[in-house]
């Protein structure tokens, strides 16, 4: 529930790829599902990137 009221917020949301949400996020596009251990450095490139957290965020909004 908490994924889709980030979402709803617009905000870029962040799962795993076992939650059952994930099936509901185009991973890069409304939010960002990580399948390994190694996919972790999305999150780098979310924090540092303003533009792109604005762009994820909006795409959020409007699929919740």
């Amino acid at each position: 529930m908490s994924v889709l009221e980030g979402m709803a917020c617009g905000l870029p949301v962040v799962t795993s790829a076992n939650a059952g949400i994930a099936s509901l996020i185009h991973d890069g596009k409304d939010g960002f599902v990580f399948r390994s251990v190694e996919e972790l450095s999305k999150l780098l490139e979310l924090l540092s990137d303003p533009e792109l957290r604005r762009r994820i965020g909006i795409e959020a909004r409007k699929k919740s």
